[in-house]
């Protein structure tokens, strides 16, 4: 009889409302407790997301204002010496041979060379007397010199066209797995053409100085233009491929693969950086060692709350269930609430009912 009875108490203790209500708002509590770390995570990962990829396009464009003004620079240096009185002499009677001026010309070619770093090579190229001064003292004819294809490739490609203006225009211009800065003088039509090859590597390591190394430079016409960035092909037709300034709001949160990109407004070359789809993402180390500690508190809190909630609900009917059971137990508590009213209720109840029994 006491194994029967202690059987049936042990199956109403798994059962009762304590246990039941404890347990719902234990689990209510977890789950809003992850739901909220989840929401923050993919907070977390979003705002990770868009400031790796604001840095990266800034990278890029500060990339390409580096290799802008150093392109302008020179071509200012250029202008400079195309409109020297040698060379604007000689542009205009190159049939006049005068030996000191040709000697003044290419030294001051070879001074060009000699005094910048990222200059390989100078040369000059009047159409109309059709011959090459350089800057390693030589004059020679176009068709003699061995870099004629260069020039023959630019005038095959480039837009020049007489006018009756006066004007310089300059191009950079990556062919041949060499790169070459060139501009035009015209003066009612085309007079000459200066050439500066420039020193890739030299070039390479002064736009990434500060370990830019994984960016990728492709000239106006999808041309890579570094050997160190290597020799990837990009469709790039696929416009869903490349996050832009342009861009950015729709998908900077949500690309997690293609390239960081950006166009240069001075020449129409493109800067690109792979995006790290690895990189995008928070760690599972991270998101522990974020959140771990913070969790253990939170799920204490909630066995707490949990609780104190089922002990509130479970109270009242626990004191009503002990009346039953041992009416003659009841003492005379004041009226606080629902439970003391329902409690003063069944026992005035019981004691009717015990004298009337009698």
């Amino acid at each position: 009889m006491a194994e029967r009875k202690a059987k049936r108490t042990s199956i109403f203790r798994r059962n009762t409302i304590f246990s039941k209500t404890f347990f719902g708002v234990l689990l209510f509590s977890v789950g809003m407790i992850v739901l909220f770390y989840a929401v923050m995570n993919w907070t977390m990962v979003k705002h990770h997301r868009e400031q790796l990829g604001t840095a990266s396009l800034n990278m890029l464009h500060q990339a390409s204002e580096s290799m802008d003004l150093t392109v302008e620079v020179l071509a200012q240096e250029m202008t400079q010496v195309l409109w020297s009185s040698d060379f604007v002499d000689y542009m205009i009677n190159p049939l006049m041979v005068v030996q000191e001026r040709d000697y003044r010309l290419i030294r001051q070619l070879k001074s060009c060379a000699d005094g910048n770093g990222l200059i390989k090579k100078v040369f000059f190229y009047s159409p109309i007397s059709k011959k090459i001064y350089q800057n390693i003292y030589s004059i020679e004819s176009a068709d003699e010199f061995e870099d004629w294809y260069i020039l023959d490739k630019y005038f095959e490609t480039s837009h020049s066209m007489q006018t009756n203006e006066t004007r310089t225009r300059t191009e950079l211009m990556n062919y041949a797995d060499r790169l070459f800065l060139i501009q035009d003088l015209d003066i009612a039509s085309h007079i000459g053409t200066l050439v500066y090859e420039l020193d890739k590597e030299a070039l390479s390591d002064r736009l990434f100085e500060n370990g830019e190394s994984a960016i990728l430079v492709y000239d106006n016409t999808y041309t890579r233009a570094f050997v160190q960035n290597g020799d990837e092909s990009i469709p790039w037709s696929d416009p869903d491929l490349f996050l832009t300034y342009e861009n950015a709001d729709d998908q900077m949160a949500t690309q997690v693969s293609g390239y960081y990109r950006y166009v240069s407004n001075y020449n129409g070359w493109n800067y690109l950086l792979p995006i790290d789809s690895a990189g995008l993402s928070i760690s599972f180390q991270q998101v522990v060692l974020s959140y771990f500690p913070i969790f253990l508190i939170s799920l204490v809190v909630g066995i707490g709350f949990a609780w104190y909630i089922s002990r509130t609900i479970y109270r009242p009917i626990n004191r009503l269930m002990h009346l039953v059971s041992h009416p003659e137990e009841k003492k005379g508590r004041p009226q606080v609430n629902e439970a003391d009213f329902l409690e003063d209720v069944y026992s005035h109840a019981m004691a009717n009912s015990a004298i009337c029994s009698r």
